[in-house]
Order: C-alpha cells, then structure tokens, then sequence
C-alpha cells in the first residue's frame, strides 16, 4: 500500500498526471450547448435529462434592498466522501487527484468520492463511481464523520453535501488506479497552504474532522474543552434569534426575469452577466477529458469577476486565540444566515464591509499573517473562481466588543463542535478552518 511520505511526493504525482492526462476546456455560447436548452416558457437553462442542475433566476429582499440574480439550483444531496485506514498507527486518507471543467489548474486533490446523485445514479450514462459503496447502502466500515454541510450560499440555492468519513479495517486492502493515494491528515493540511492544490469539497471535509490540542505559529488554539469568550449555547441562541428577526426572503423566478426592463442583467446568447460587469456571470464550456466517466460535454458554469478575499481576523483572548465571525446573510442560504469570515466576498465586495482595512493594508501589522493562500471554489460548477484565504492577528488595542452584534468571537475547538449541526458555518468559512 503507497503512502505518501512527503507533500513534495504529493505535488509529483499532481504535475505527473498533469502532464500525462488529456483534458481541454474551451467556453462555448450558452445557447449552442450539447444537452441543455432554455425552457421556453421560464427561460432556465435546463439538461435534457432534467437532471444534474440547473440555472435560475433569484429573487431577494433583504433589510430594506431588493435584486436579482441568476443562482445555481442543484437539489440533490451529493456524497463528499473519504476512506480512511490506519496504517502503522497513523490514520490515513484515500485522496483521488481529479479535475473539473472549472479547475484553474488542472488536477486538484479531492475526496475519495466526490459525486453528485445524477453523478453515482449514472445519469451522464457514462462509467460507475469507484469506491462509492463505501458511502452508500449501508456502507462499508466505521463512520468517523457524517454531516451535510452547505456549499456557497451566494451562487447555489439550498446547496447541501454529506460530508463523510468512514474507517477501514487496516488489514482490507483496495485496488487503486493512478488517481489515488493514500496521505496523513497532516500532509493535507500542509498542502493547503499551497495555492490550488487542495479543492474546494477536501477543505470542507476535512474542517469536519475532529482535532485534539492544536496551534498555528506557535499560537495555542485550544483543546476540545477549552474555554471561549462565548459559549456555544450563547451562540446557538443568538444564531437562532438572528434567524427569526432578519426579514431576509428570497424565491426562485424564471430567469428570463432577470432580462426584463430594469434589471441589472442581460443575456446575449452568449452569456449572461451584470451590466456593470460586477460579481460574477454564467458562461458554457464544452469539455474533453482522458480520465472522467464520461470523455465529452458541456455545461453552464458560474464566473466570478475577480479574486476574492475570505479572512478572519484573530485576537489571543484568556490565553487562547479567538477567530472573529460574521453572522452572514446570504441570498441561497437555507437558513437565512450562517456563520462566516470577518470579511468575505468579491473585490468589490469586500471594500464595503467592515474590518476591510485590516486586510488590504499591507502596512497594517505586516508580521500578523498567519497565513495567506489563493485558493480555487468548486470546479464542477465555477470556472477559474479563486479567493485569497487568510487569517490576520490583532493586537491588544483591537477591541474585544465587535462593532456589530453580527460578529461574534469564536475558536477552533467551539468552531468544530459547531459544525456538528447542519447549515451552521459556511463553506468558506469551513475552507479557513481546514487551513488553521
């Protein structure tokens, strides 16, 4: 059984299959897409199957506001799962190293399993998923970890994943193919401070993974019973009365809405984006892949239109390093609002939050980064999205009562038991703590 020894190792096998592998990208008209059409009395664009996803329009009040947007509309629940297996008394982790339309890079380090219902129920009608009954059924071993878990509530309606861990016996051995590999929990978590090397659903997953004492630089984060400035029943009220007061509401619309008089949006049967070229726009792509289970198609995929900024900002409190949340309100969100960076968002977004200054002033405590890496969002669904993922310390100056009851300080122990209930920290957020 290969495991890895080094996160050098790692990256070898990613530039190996890189340079071996055949797979091109090339973006296509919407309106010229093999297997979708636009529905002729809604205009959402639709797969013939009525299957895999589809792209819609969105309605949103929220305090006061009120806008459109295209938005991703995938209700199935899909499966983001490891295997895991002890190995000389280490648990290890079965990666597969696979690329998506909207890969940046090329391969990416994803869960053993990382499929969409149409995707395992075999809709594309091209090859099965390998290792995908460990996950389904029944399974196969002991459940370390089972949570669905959101995806990005600003571009997907009511997204969910299980995010899934299960434990092999150490002496069941599994065949693999050259995609896969086994690597320690610590080799991931190395690799994801490395720009584009770890995707979006493996930093999800493993943010779900319980941890025992842990420090970053030197920094003591906590143990599992550690002590917080709040406790988790504090937050737990709060996140629930902020769920009841807010009168955010959002609904589905035909997309063609979004073309109608006075909208920010226009479709040019090419793609769709915002007339101020802001946030992002809907593009197609037509795919050629070597390795995928099927060798050739084409989708729409969601565009952002530029780097983001996803932070938190970090303040040692009572001897243990505490992470400044935002209770964040977003458009697909299932409940409302989930718990998220200090700041997040596009470019353009991010200017106009709150603590943005922390973060786009270099000259501002330049020794603080605790870490700064550019990270790629979910190539199945985003093309070439990337977002600068990064946690800054303040100093004892920074005040410890937020500007704001939305913010709340947190650490990583109480950050982890939180993620034991659904819909309660978002993916991006989710993504900084596989890297703390």
């Amino acid at each position: 059984m290969k495991v890895f020894t080094t996160k050098e190792d790692i990256l070898l096998w990613i530039n190996a299959l890189n340079e071996k592998e055949h797979f091109k990208v090339e973006q296509e008209r919407l309106d010229s897409l093999q297997g979708w059409h636009f529905d002729g009395t809604t205009g959402n664009i639709i797969h013939e199957s009525g299957k895999f996803y589809s792209v819609e329009g969105l309605e949103v009040y929220q305090n006061g506001l009120c806008w459109t947007q295209p938005i991703i509309n995938q209700p199935e629940i899909g499966i983001l799962g490891f295997i895991a297996k002890e190995v000389n008394g280490t648990l290890c982790f079965l990666l597969q190293a696979k690329i998506e339309a909207g890969n940046v890079n090329g391969f990416q380090i994803s869960p053993t399993v990382q499929a969409t219902r149409s995707n395992f129920m075999r809709v594309h009608g091209g090859k099965s998923v390998r290792f995908l009954e460990y996950f389904v059924g029944g399974g196969k071993g002991k459940v370390l970890v089972d949570q669905l878990q959101s995806e990005r509530n600003g571009r997907f309606y009511h997204k969910r994943n299980r995010n899934i861990v299960v434990q092999i016996p150490e002496n069941e051995e599994i065949e693999l193919t050259p995609n896969f590999r086994w690597a320690t929990l610590k080799q991931i978590k190395q690799l994801c401070r490395i720009d584009n090397i770890i995707n979006m659903d493996t930093r999800s997953v493993v943010s779900c993974i319980s941890s025992e004492t842990a420090y970053c630089n030197g920094l003591f984060l906590g143990e599992e019973d550690s002590s917080s400035l709040c406790s988790d029943e504090f937050v737990l009220q709060n996140m629930s009365f902020a769920r009841f007061k807010n009168d955010e509401e959002s609904k589905l619309v035909p997309l063609y809405d979004l073309s109608s008089a006075g909208s920010d949006w226009k479709y040019d049967g090419a793609e769709i984006k915002r007339k101020d070229e802001q946030y992002f726009k809907i593009i197609g792509v037509k795919v050629r892949a070597g390795n995928r289970e099927v060798k050739e198609w084409s989708q729409p995929l969601s565009q952002q239109t530029s780097i983001g900024l996803c932070g938190f900002i970090a303040k040692e409190i009572n001897g243990i390093i505490h992470f400044l949340a935002k209770m964040r309100v977003e458009a697909g969100a299932r409940d409302i609002l989930e718990l998220g960076p200090t700041v997040q968002g596009s470019a353009f977004d991010v200017k106009k939050q709150r603590y943005q200054a922390w973060f786009f002033e270099e000259d501002i405590n330049p020794n603080k980064v605790l870490f700064k890496t550019l990270q790629s969002e979910e190539g199945g669904r985003f093309y070439h999205d990337q977002n600068i993922y990064t946690v800054r310390l303040v100093d004892k100056s920074f005040s410890v009562n937020p500007s704001s009851p939305n913010y709340i300080w947190l650490t990583l122990p109480q950050m982890k038991r939180l993620l034991n209930y659904s819909n309660m920290i978002n993916v991006e957020a989710r993504s900084l703590i596989a890297i703390i």
